[in-house]
């Protein structure tokens, strides 16, 4: 929001543009509106990526295509648009780098081989290895905000309203950003690290249950709980669920504060959510495991998984462990038992 609210309540800046007095708002609705606004600067920021032009063919055979002013973007972003339509890569791709454009692959002093192209311009990194970099570096918010996690949970348990409007604003857009080429592999990697068949799965942050359909496939005779604290995203779950025919529950509930009783869960799944590590264990069973993933933003994740475990293994855990995987990057722990 433009205007700033002083200490006394009340709105700066109380004509409006044609300079006729403007209706103060309840103070209720003011702090909402304000809570509200960095979601739904987020949802509009998201709303325009997945909205971006088509690019429009060129009347110039050289130059390509041409993008609207999103479009460069957008190719860093999304698979479609570095997919070859006839299926078969370009001769740049498979010539490499060198000067010349020949060679094997990845040959020449910049070589990037089959992750490059080679333009009038010069080489450059192809978008799908780009959209990798943007998607593994550009979340470093993460690295902070997971160690204060481990540090203060307690603490920062308020930050769940604020997940709750965000969640709420962004869950029409959520399963596009799961349909991104790359987006569930650190949950795949971690899945392949689990022994054992879990009677019982609680999936904490959900969003609209990606995570719990993945599961419920994996492990067709578990009973699997799935909880996000937005009521939007939990709805959306439930008809995603019902149109894969899953038998998954989906609860409104918050990460902080687990409605569950001790020891009820053999696993439990953090995914994309802040992790709430005494609760993790908690509710899990002796040699129960707790798998934490984040699909974006890996490396600064590995940053803070000495924090996070450490917390994780404080809370009754035996041992943790973690590494990257794609874009992201998943840790396991086990409960002492």
């Amino acid at each position: 929001m433009a205007r700033t609210i002083a200490r006394t309540g009340r709105v700066g800046n109380r004509e409006d543009r044609g300079g006729h007095p403007r209706r103060a708002l309840p103070a209720d609705d003011r702090v909402s509106q304000i809570e509200v606004a960095p979601g739904r600067a987020l949802a509009i920021g998201v709303g325009m990526l997945w909205r971006m032009p088509e690019r429009q063919p060129s009347d110039d055979p050289g130059e390509g295509h041409r993008r609207g002013p999103f479009g460069a973007f957008a190719d860093l972003l999304f698979p479609e648009s570095d997919r070859d339509p006839d299926g078969a890569g370009t001769d740049q791709d498979a010539a490499g780098s060198g000067p010349a454009g020949s060679g094997p692959a990845g040959s020449g002093p910049a070589g990037f081989g089959s992750q490059g192209s080679r333009t009038a311009g010069g080489v450059f990194p192809s978008p799908s290895a780009l959209r990798g970099a943007l998607l593994s570096w550009a979340p470093a918010g993460l690295a902070p905000a997971l160690a204060a996690f481990a540090a203060f949970p307690d603490q920062l348990a308020w930050t769940g309203q604020i997940s709750r409007r965000v969640s709420d604003l962004a869950s029409p857009l959520y399963d596009e950003v799961t349909g991104i080429e790359g987006y569930g592999e650190a949950l795949e990697v971690g899945l392949l690290d689990l022994r054992g068949l879990p009677g019982r799965i609680l999936d904490v942050g959900t969003g609209t249950g990606f995570a719990a359909r993945r599961l419920k496939r994996q492990y067709p005779d578990a009973e699997v709980v799935g909880i996000d604290i937005s009521p939007h995203m939990v709805g959306i779950a439930r008809r995603n669920a019902a149109a894969e025919d899953r038998a998954i529950t989906f609860e409104t509930g918050n990460a902080a504060h687990l409605e569950a009783e001790d020891a009820s869960f053999d696993l439990v799944v953090c995914h994309n959510a802040p992790p709430y590590c005494n609760e993790l264990m908690r509710v899990l069973r002796p040699r129960g495991k707790a798998l934490v993933i984040y699909s974006f933003g890996g490396p600064w994740v590995e940053l803070a998984w000495k924090a996070l475990s450490g917390r994780l293994e404080a809370a009754g855990a035996s041992h943790a462990r973690g590494r990257r995987a794609g874009f992201g990057f998943f840790g396991l722990a086990r409960k002492r038992g």
